[in-house]
């Protein structure tokens, strides 16, 4: 379990990276931020499955 909070740790790094180097440009192509802000909501969707599972093996 906590190998894999490390690596969602280390994607949610490179995605808030990825934010801050797209907004240094000027020109922003519309795909690149749609296919950033479907990776943050895939890992978003992927910390709360992890979290789920977590408590329910807790509470067994």
């Amino acid at each position: 379990m906590a190998q894999t909070m490390n690596e969602m740790e280390i994607i949610s790094k490179a995605i808030y990276s990825t934010y801050e180097l797209l907004g240094r440009e000027e020109r922003l192509p519309e795909v690149a931020l749609v296919n950033l802000k479907e990776a943050e909501e895939s890992l978003n969707k992927a910390l709360e499955y992890v979290l789920l599972n977590r408590r329910i093996e807790r509470s067994s």
